[in-house]
């Protein structure tokens, strides 16, 4: 990692809707108070369950978040690109990061220490409004999560998160229109929870739907909102009182020979079953 007290533009840092709507002033301050530093791909910026030290934005290259969850098994969060944010937690005092962020490509990226945070705050109070609003933002999409997702099977819950990566990433570019998410299926695979076979197959119903457009290392979302509304449709799809295909409790799986005897179309769906 290195450090270098260049300036950088303001119209990168102004692709981001939270620091685009800062006073003026704010935004000076922040940037006089900040060194930029490179990382190599691999390298941490912030590693889970260490102390918040610096609030960064994300000046050229890509970044991937994770979580480490029980049985130390990590689950992916979030790939982003210039204009995001990583250290929002710097806000609480003797906070630890919830999320491990390292360098997906080589990264560069504006970063503000702790220190200099808690001298503008002192400098003037009003100041915390804006660095709170951000993590403010992200327990709004957690509330959503909690009210949108249980019920939907996982094709709706892949509607909803890809609606949600194509908010956040507009929220990142300050961009209008369609929404390109540079991401591979397998990394959204991993999002989701589904194996990258059947997450191919549901990409390819919504490209036909003209919800989405798959490219290599790339989806573009057309319209965010119209894809997240699309899971209602999903979840009204499951008669009441049953649950959706992919959320089903598999039985025991019958032995392979005994699998392929019962035909093709019951082998794949046994097999299926016990390997979900």
């Amino acid at each position: 990692m290195n450090a270098s007290p260049s300036v950088p533009s303001f119209d990168v840092l102004r692709r981001n809707a939270w620091f685009a709507a800062l006073p003026t002033s704010l935004q000076e301050s922040i940037v006089r108070g900040s060194t930029i530093r490179a990382w190599r791909r691999g390298e941490a910026l912030q590693r889970g369950g260490e102390p918040i030290g610096a609030l960064g934005i994300v000046l050229s290259g890509r970044i991937r978040c994770v979580m480490r969850g029980r049985r130390d098994r990590e689950s992916l969060v979030h790939v982003g690109g210039v204009g995001c944010v990583f250290g929002w937690g710097l806000v609480q005092p003797d906070v630890r990061a919830l999320l491990t962020v390292t360098a997906d490509t080589s990264v560069r990226a504006l970063v503000l220490p702790r220190a200099a945070f808690e001298r503008l705050v002192e400098a003037d109070p009003r100041n915390f409004r804006g660095f709170a609003a951000l993590p403010l933002e992200l327990m709004r999409t957690l509330f959503r999560y909690l009210g949108e997702l249980p019920g939907l099977p996982l094709d709706g819950q892949l509607r909803v998160r890809l609606a949600d990566l194509a908010a956040r990433v507009r929220a990142e570019h300050r961009v209008d229109g369609p929404i390109e998410l540079v991401l591979s299926q397998a990394d959204l695979a991993t999002m989701v929870g589904m194996s990258r076979q059947r997450l191919n197959q549901r990409l390819g119903e919504l490209q036909q739907q003209g919800l989405v457009h798959v490219g290599f290392r790339r989806i573009v979302v057309p319209d965010p909102e119209r894809l997240r509304a699309s899971a209602d449709d999903v979840r009204a799809d499951v008669a009441p009182g049953h649950a959706a295909p992919e959320r089903v409790a598999p039985a025991r799986a019958a032995p392979e020979h005994v699998a392929k005897r019962d035909g093709a179309g019951g082998g794949r769906d046994r097999r299926g079953a016990a390997a979900r």
